[in-house]
C-alpha cells in the first residue's frame, strides 16, 4: 500500500519583481546610510574646528598677564566662548535632526513603494 503525498501548489509570485524590490529597499537602506555617515562627518569637523579655537583662545589667555585684564573683558571672553560652545552644540543638534528626518522620509517611502510592490507581487 503506498500512500501519496498531497499536492500542494505553490502560491504564483513574481520572484523577478520580488528581488528587484529586495535591491530597491537594500539601495534605500545604503542611501540612508550615507546620509548618516556624512551627518556624522559634518559633525565631527564641525567639533574640532571648536576645539581648535578653544585651544587657540586657551593659548592667548595663559601668554597674558591675567592681572592686566579688566574683568569686563574676562567676562566677555567667557561669554564668548559661551557663546560659541551653545552655537556648536545646535548646529550639531540641527544637522542631527535633519539627517534623521531625511532617513525617516527615505525609509516612509520605501515602505509605501513596497507595500504597493507586495499587493502587485501576489497578485500576479
Amino acid at each position: 500500500m503506498t500512500t501519496q503525498m498531497p499536492k500542494f501548489d505553490m502560491p504564483k509570485m513574481d520572484l523577478e519583481g520580488f528581488f528587484a524590490m529586495h535591491k530597491a529597499n537594500l539601495d534605500t537602506m545604503i542611501e540612508a546610510q550615507a546620509v548618516m555617515v556624512d551627518a556624522g562627518q559634518q559633525i565631527a569637523r564641525m567639533q574640532f574646528a571648536w576645539f581648535e579655537d578653544s585651544m587657540k583662545m586657551g593659548r592667548a589667555a595663559l601668554e597674558g598677564d591675567a592681572r592686566e585684564k579688566k574683568p569686563a573683558d574676562m567676562l566677555a571672553e567667557v561669554k564668548s566662548v559661551t557663546e560659541k560652545a551653545m552655537k556648536v552644540a545646535k548646529d550639531e543638534a540641527d544637522l542631527g535632526l535633519k539627517a534623521q528626518q531625511k532617513v525617516a522620509d527615505l525609509v516612509a517611502k520605501r515602505m509605501s513603494v513596497n507595500m504597493q510592490q507586495v499587493k502587485s507581487l501576489v497578485a500576479a
